[in-house]
């Protein structure tokens, strides 16, 4: 079919809603199907259904996804949560489809006559209930900051409600078949429609890679999924045969599966990360492809299922807007020009190096969610990390996340600059972060070869190449059969690469890579990141649901390899679980969470057989390094991004201030710079990461953009004695669409050997709403809030700790502690 002129309807917005509903229901059995085939293009092999990949807390809520009857009864499977449904409502019309919001926490439901039903977080922006409509509507699609959708009637007339925008429609046409459905572009600005016969007609953005409609089918189409890259889509026709475009790669399909007379199939819902896709029976059978896990189905009995959806990542949302660091000027503009010594408040380099040290090699080596804590005080947690960079290097004991949440600070130590001026204020504001300005960028100009095994950031999802990366392996997340993007040195475009165990994976790609940088071109020095997904879990651990096996995964081989006790801190012994008495003195979020310690013990042991797989893994890359006369000249680090609760004050997961979120390991080693087996007691941050780069390789950037908030930590070089910490929008108005983390409130902090001061902000993230003091020296696991004991004497001057937090809180480069 040809892409018509942009033609349409102009919608006008009615008031037809049914009110929200909040019940909860349990999901089916797990149902695993196997695969068939059915492809335009060349099918190749199936993958196998992967167990649940780690999206979770940090790329959004965990895979899953919702199926919708004609009653409208919903059915809720894996992460996909039940908000509510109109199964017991007499409608008008059936419904007809369904889309969710954009991180999962709410779903609209779409009747024949265009009647809306939001439940959750969803808001009604509109319907088309109470027009007389020439054709019923047969779909819908959400906008990506869920602030709004487009309906599509079986004639291709498009109506827009919210921040939808109307980029045209085939409702004056007249059309060869009735269109079936409808996906809208990551950005927003265009969608595609699809015919029965599976014609597609692109607006907008939306490119046009393909269609059935010259194809004579066997069966009609009945939906399409988009990729999310927006550069391809499937189809999916009655008979369960897949059709793939574009980047849309073919995982397998049901064609010739259901069983007889379960009724064609329904709809085609992509996975989080495009790596594979669910095809939806009309009878309520799934059938899992690719990544996409089958998590269950339908009980018998249902009404039938018409559509579905997956649970979204929070991926690919517009950027919030932008917070202009008081005195920046033009920093947020163009780039500066040939001094960038006014850009960084001084230069850029450091005091000369030892002999013959300059431009070295540089592999970072960053963990997920590893705290310092039962990590560097246990000898028998990461033995062979620890021999080749604490006993060989140097151990920073004031290593921090500066933002104690993953996205946040991968910008930060991507950027060299804290959250505030990054505005990466959440695991959903990925896309702030100015791709344009980070290191590989930087050490690519700086003449390195750049690459990345691992994760980039949080919500990448596969929707655009790691850029300033010459070669890399790059995922999303996740241990067993996960999906990569690898492009070697050589080949000019990714190819899709399952892993059977991640870790094992990253560990052959960094061999690999290192071996080519020694072979290829032994002179030119080489950036690489190496980020594993361990420790982090599979989803997140709750009161009633913390079996190790289902929160981690390892090699079989590490199955009876011991690994060293937990011995929980006072923050679990004391404040911990059911305790709330003990912390009542504590901002009203921690009093509020009573997390078991049982499941403390899970959190901890998970991480350490995962840690197992991390700590060969390190132990190849050194011995690789060493073969090829590399480690000489090499800089290695190693940190995570942040820290983790075990059942600490009664909480899991990580964002708040304390000790066991903040504080990270953190070991450097290059030979003849870091004197091996020492400890440095400078505070150090993700911040410093780019000029502790850019001081090492002895270079200064002809242009920069923004001012560098960090400093090189090499030996000799200045230290703070003040570490800010943030998370959130703190200090300024609450910018359009942040959405937070799991509840917790915005905050900020200063901290010292000696001790921290916090500030807990309101809705308006301005206004104070709680503060913490504690004094390190005598309560190191933070039991006290001195400001809260009753006792005067042992309180700070608070309205000058205040101040001087409130200016760091808007600081640019050296003015950041």
């Amino acid at each position: 079919m040809a892409r018509p002129e942009r033609i349409g309807m102009s919608p006008e917005s009615t008031t037809r809603r049914h009110p929200r509903f909040a019940r909860s229901i349990t999901a089916a059995l797990l149902l695993a199907l196997l695969l068939g085939g059915v492809a335009l293009r060349s099918p190749g092999r199936a993958v196998a259904a992967a167990p649940v990949p780690a999206a979770g807390e940090d790329g959004g809520p965990p895979p899953g996804y919702w199926l919708v009857g004609p009653d409208g009864g919903v059915y809720a499977f894996g992460g996909a949560t039940f908000f509510g449904s109109t199964g017991r409502q007499r409608l008008n019309l059936p419904v007809v489809g369904m889309a969710p919001t954009r991180i999962g926490d709410g779903y609209w439901l779409v009747a024949a006559d265009g009647g809306i039903f939001s439940f959750g977080a969803a808001d009604f922006h509109g319907s088309t209930g109470a027009l007389h409509l020439n054709r019923p509507i047969v779909g819908m699609a959400p906008t990506p900051t869920g602030l709004g959708y487009w309906l599509v009637a079986s004639d291709g007339g498009i109506f827009a409600f919210g921040d939808a925008g109307f980029h045209g429609s085939t409702g004056s046409l007249r059309l060869n078949r009735p269109i079936v459905g409808m996906a809208s572009t990551p950005t927003g600005r265009g969608y595609w429609l699809v015919a029965s016969d599976g014609g597609i007609f692109s607006f907008g953005d939306a490119g046009f890679f393909g269609s059935t409609g010259a194809i004579r089918l066997d069966q009609p189409i009945t939906g399409m999924g988009a990729t999310p890259t927006g550069l391809g889509y499937w189809l999916a026709a009655g008979d369960g045969g897949v059709f793939s475009f574009g980047d849309a790669a073919f995982f397998g399909s049901a064609a010739g599966k259901a069983a007889p007379g379960s009724g064609r199939i329904a709809a085609l819902l992509p996975s989080q990360t495009g790596a594979g896709y669910w095809e939806l029976g009309g009878d309520g059978t799934v059938f899992a492809f690719g990544d996409a896990a089958p998590f269950g189905s339908a009980p018998k009995g249902n009404r039938g299922v018409v559509g579905g959806a997956g649970v979204p990542t929070g991926a690919g949302l517009p950027p919030l807007p932008s917070v202009v660091p008081p005195g920046a000027g033009p920093l947020a503009g163009d780039p500066q020009g040939a001094d960038p010594g006014a850009v960084t408040d001084g230069p850029v380099l450091g005091p000369p190096l030892p002999g013959g040290k300059a431009r070295p090699n540089i592999l970072f080596i960053l963990v997920d969610d590893a705290r310092s804590e039962g990590l560097m005080d246990q000898p028998g947690v990461l033995p062979k990390t620890k021999r080749w960079l604490a006993a060989g290097g140097t151990t920073f004991d004031q290593g921090f996340a500066t933002t104690s949440l993953c996205c946040p600070e991968r910008a930060t130590i991507w950027s060299g600059r804290v959250e505030h001026n990054n505005q990466v204020v959440d695991n959903y504001a990925g896309d702030n972060l100015d791709r344009e300005w980070i290191s590989p960028r930087y050490l690519q100009d700086a003449g390195y070869k750049t690459a990345l095994v691992g994760k980039f950031i949080t919500d990448w999802t596969f929707r655009y190449e790691p850029p300033h990366f010459d070669q890399y392996a790059a995922f999303q997340g996740g241990y067993v059969n996960t999906p990569f993007w690898v492009k070697d040195p050589g080949q000019t475009v990714h190819q899709w690469v399952t892993a059977p165990y991640s870790t094992d994976f990253i560990a052959d790609k960094a061999v690999q890579y290192i071996d080519g940088f020694a072979a290829d071109n032994p002179g030119q020095p080489w950036f690489m990141q190496v980020s594993p997904h361990a420790p982090h879990n599979n989803h997140e651990a709750t009161k009633t649901s913390c079996n190790i096996n289902d929160l981690y995964n390892w090699p079989a081989r590490d199955d009876n390899v011991a690994t060293p006790p937990w011995q929980p801190s006072p923050a679990v012994t004391v404040e911990g679980g059911s305790n709330t008495g003990a912390k009542s003195d504590k901002v009203p979020y921690v009093r509020s969470n009573t997390f078991p310690e049982s499941c403390g013990q899970v959190t901890y042991d998970g991480q350490m057989k995962t840690l197992l797989s991390v700590d060969d893994m390190v132990d190849r890359m050194m011995t690789e390094l060493q073969k090829n006369n590399q480690l000489d000249n090499t800089l290695v680090i190693f940190t995570s991004d942040n820290g983790f609760a075990h059942g600490d004050r009664g909480l899991t997961s990580k964002g708040m201030a304390y000790t066991e979120h903040v504080k990270v390991p953190f070991m450097a080693r290059w030979d003849g710079v870091f004197a091996p087996g020492t400890v440095d007691h400078r505070p150090v941050g993700g911040e410093d990461f780019l000029p502790t780069y850019l001081d090492a390789a002895r270079y200064a950037p002809p242009v920069l953009k923004y001012r560098l908030d960090g400093r090189s930590f090499l030996p000799g070089r200045p230290g703070r004695t003040e570490k800010l910490l943030e998370f959130g929008p703190d200090g300024r108005p609450t910018p359009a669409g942040y959405k937070g983390h799991r509840g917790i409130p915005t905050w900020a902090s200063l901290r010292t050997a000696d001790w921290q001061y916090i500030e807990y902000y309101g809705a308006d993230n301005t206004t104070v709403a709680f503060r913490e003091y504690f004094d390190l020296k005598t309560d190191p696991w933070e039991l006290q809030n001195t400001l809260a004991d009753n006792d005067p004497k042992n309180d700070p001057d608070v309205a000058s700790l205040s101040a001087e937090l409130a200016r760091a809180e808007h600081c640019s480069g050296k003015s950041c502690p």
